[in-house]
């Protein structure tokens, strides 16, 4: 059996060489056909060993791609465009795949096989997969159609095909090249139209909606999509789902009008029912309304049929770039419903292909809070295994909201003095000297501004200096407030001075909430820098007696240091909204303490919590959801959505659980 590759080729001495190096593999007479180069393209042809052939450029590639045909004598001829190329790992099975479709199918004469569109600007990101005729029996019947955009016909009728995983990279669609090819397509396309009366035919007018796409001119690719679908499926052959995306994707572009999406995606689906490609911006408009029990049911249909390679082979789809998206869509979904390593398993697989991506790097942090250090070591050295130090960069900014531990040490890199550091190790009483130097010298800063402010200088407002005498006092102990005569300006912003002062205020508090309790009683003097109240907030977070103060100061604080706190200052202020009994302080932390996943925590607060509103229910369905415990989830989830019938949260859990098993316990 002989086998010949084809090629007509202008000015592509970028990417001859990965075309000749897959050709050669399997070639057994390689037909080039130039259209006209100006670089280097014949010399690094002539180079292979390959002597090119010559074609007039007629602005016909059907035509010059038939010349090519006509000089090939191989029984079979894989005809690639020179930024097309079967990958390694492929190419060396070429051959044995041809002659296992001659042996087996004789009556095929063709053999289909994926390509793939990577985006070579984007780090050979795969744009989008579609299923070509690239290998065909060598047959004068089979010829190529078609000035632009040209397509093989068959004279004797249908073609029968064989399938095949053969692979074909095709880089020709990068961002770049894409917008030249763009501007060269549109002048054929619309000489093509001008000769055929000014009206183009349904597969002209998919052309020149792809094309001004390309142009980024999404207005007309708007109206060129919604010409071309109003012709046939065979029309419109496999880019029938594209035009729909198309409409969808320029709408997003133009005017944004979200009835008018809602409005092409069911269009699409009427046409193609369940396509991959139009459910996807389904789920995102699920995802943007929190309608994420629909959203789920959504995805799971994605997967289930991009698992289908007969249903996903009939049209082009940019499924592949929309993975990660998905696999994200997926991770959000079990989170809120409670399968916490069913999202761990998405999450990790959409760090793989974007492991330096910040959302997904937040969710990490929230996803794998106080797991152990072997499993999130082992997550991160699995998908992040670049070296480049922009990218290294990004990991570290993407986990600076990490907990402390030893993941931060190992990836944030704390200097080893740092306060970071300190609380990372453990070294909790260390931390907390640390900050109270910085507070020391702080104090002393503000002291002096309060003087400043006290005596009436500055050219400050009597309203803003009353705010900023009330934020001076409740930040600082009064014994640093009055060891000041009057001062002079101080040499920084006031407000800033302020936010200092509370932010080592707030680490100090992490850094005391973090010790046990016998390391507290050996900090006094740490504790001594705090003022009242935030002073007996720690007091009654370690069941020592305190003063009544305001439940907004515990959720103030908490806020301020959540984002680093490990399990045992979660307890600690669990414990401490408990003992305060008031409702709001239950609503402020709930979401927090779910997103820890500790169940006992999240009761805590419920049973604290006075008034049984219809969030009350919702979040005791949640927990119950979380527990699996199904009667007693829908039970009180239909009950909350009484009380609260436009609560979208309501609707996602009360789904969810009426799915689980009825034995559930």
């Amino acid at each position: 059996m002989k086998i010949s590759s084809c090629l007509i080729f202008k000015d592509e001495e970028k990417h001859l060489p990965n075309w000749i190096e897959s050709v050669k593999f399997f070639s057994d007479e390689i037909i080039a056909v130039d259209t006209g180069s100006t670089d280097r393209s014949c010399e690094i042809l002539r180079e292979a060993g390959i002597e090119p052939l010559y074609f007039e450029w007629i602005n016909d590639f059907s035509a010059a791609k038939n010349f090519a045909l006509d000089h090939a004598t191989g029984d079979w001829v894989v005809f690639l465009d020179a930024d097309e190329y079967f990958p390694p790992g492929v190419r060396e099975h070429v051959r044995h795949g041809i002659e296992e479709v001659s042996a087996n199918a004789p009556e095929a004469i063709a053999i289909q096989s994926p390509l793939l569109n990577i985006d070579e600007d984007l780090g050979n990101k795969i744009t989008s997969r579609i299923i070509h005729w690239r290998i065909i029996r060598n047959i004068p019947e089979f010829r190529y159609k078609g000035a632009v955009h040209e397509s093989l016909s068959y004279e004797k009728g249908k073609v029968k095909f064989a399938d095949s995983d053969l692979v074909i990279y095709h880089t020709g669609y990068s961002t770049v090249i894409s917008h030249i090819k763009g501007e060269r397509n549109l002048k054929l396309l619309q000489k093509k139209v001008e000769e055929e009366g000014g009206t183009p035919d349904t597969r002209t007018a998919l052309y020149l909606a792809v094309t001004y796409a390309q142009l980024m001119d999404y207005k007309k690719a708007q109206e060129y999509a919604w010409l071309a679908i109003q012709g046939t499926d065979d029309a419109l052959t496999t880019m029938a789902v594209k035009m729909y995306k198309m409409l969808i994707q320029t709408e997003e572009q133009l005017d944004k009008n979200e009835e008018k999406i809602r409005e092409f995606i069911e269009l699409g689906l009427n046409r193609v029912p369940d396509y991959p490609d139009i459910l996807i911006e389904k789920a995102k408009l699920c995802h943007k309304h929190n309608k994420l029990y629909e959203m789920d049911k959504i995805c799971q249909t994605i997967v289930e049929k991009m698992a289908d390679y007969e249903f996903m082979s009939r049209y082009e789809s940019c499924m592949p770039s929309e993975e990660t998206l998905l696999s994200h869509m997926l991770a959000v979904v079990n989170y809120r419903n409670g399968n916490l390593m069913k999202a761990r398993e998405y999450l990790v697989r959409a760090l793989q292909d974007n492991p330096t991506n910040a959302l997904l790097l937040e969710h990490f942090s929230k996803f794998f809070f106080n797991a152990p250090f072997e499993m999130q070591d082992n997550v991160l050295s699995h998908v992040f295994k670049s070296e480049l130090p922009q990218d290294k960069q990004k990991l570290k900014k993407g986990l600076a909201n990490h907990e402390y531990n030893a993941t931060y040490i190992k990836y944030v890199k704390p200097p080893k003095n740092s306060f970071e550091y300190y609380m990372s190790s453990g070294q909790y009483k260390a931390a907390g000297k640390l900050v109270k130097e910085r507070l020391l010298a702080l104090y002393r800063e503000g002291g002096k501004l309060y003087a400043y402010v006290k005596s009436g200088s500055g050219d400050f407002t009597e309203r803003d200096r009353e705010i900023l005498i009330t934020a001076i006092e409740y930040a600082i102990p009064e014994r640093f407030l009055y060891n000041f005569a009057k001062q002079g300006k101080p040499k920084r912003n006031p407000e800033a001075i302020v936010l200092d002062i509370r932010r080592e205020l707030a680490r100090l508090c992490n850094a005391l909430l973090s010790m046990t309790k016998e390391e507290f009683k050996q900090s006094k003097k740490l504790f001594s820098l705090l003022t009242y109240p935030v002073s007996d907030m720690v007091l009654a977070a370690f069941d020592e007696p305190f003063k009544e103060f305001s439940p907004q100061v515990l959720c103030d604080m908490y806020g301020a240091i959540m984002t680093h706190s490990t399990f045992n200052v979660d307890e600690k202020i669990a414990t401490c909204a408990a003992k305060l009994k008031v409702d709001e302080v239950s609503y402020l932390l709930l979401p927090t303490f779910f997103d820890r996943y500790e169940a006992w925590l999240v009761k805590l607060l419920l049973d604290s919590m006075n008034e049984k509103s219809g969030a009350y229910y919702r979040d005791l369905g949640r927990l119950n959801l979380y527990l699996k415990n199904k009667e007693a989830a829908v039970e009180v989830l239909t009950k909350a959505k009484e009380m609260i019938p436009e609560d979208t949260d309501v609707e996602n859990y009360l789904g969810w659980a009426k799915e689980l098993p009825d034995n559930a316990e």
